[in-house]
């Protein structure tokens, strides 16, 4: 249960190291803009990549929503193989992605951020890396609930 606990604070710490550095940078853009008269062209790249890290990275640390439209008691029989099959669809599903990820993306591959220069197989890595986090989350997390 520990390792599911510092994977969750992790997705928490990371997501808001990033929003806070997004925010950082879109204040410096705009002072520099707007104060200065000079705009700064990184920027906007730098924030949009950020934006997509936060998004994968604080979905690590999320909780799933589930609404209860059948009665408890109904619910309380069939809710444990029930969680087993959303865990097993949802895990298959994640897996398929780092597979295709592993597949079809090489890390020599030469498309690059237009502004930055930085591999795009470092930033489409972030998806399944996280993907693979919440499988192991979610898996440990199932398990101390038996």
């Amino acid at each position: 249960m520990a390792v599911a606990y510092y994977i969750r604070q992790f997705g928490k710490v990371c997501s808001a190291v990033l929003m806070l550095a997004v925010t950082a940078i879109m204040t410096l853009q705009v002072v520099s803009r707007y104060v200065f008269n000079s705009p700064i062209d990184w920027t906007e790249e730098v924030c949009r990549i950020l934006f997509v890290a936060m998004i994968f990275v604080g979905a690590v640390s999320a909780e799933h929503i589930r609404v209860d439209v059948i009665p408890k008691k109904i619910l309380a029989k069939i809710v444990k193989p029930l969680n087993a099959v959303i865990l097993l669809i949802q895990s298959l599903y994640f897996l398929s992605v780092i597979v295709i990820f592993a597949i079809y993306q090489r890390p020599n591959t030469t498309f690059s951020t237009p502004m930055l220069e930085i591999p795009m197989f470092y930033l489409l890595a972030i998806a399944p890396v996280c993907f693979g986090l919440i499988v192991i989350k979610e898996w440990i997390e199932y398990k101390s609930k038996l």
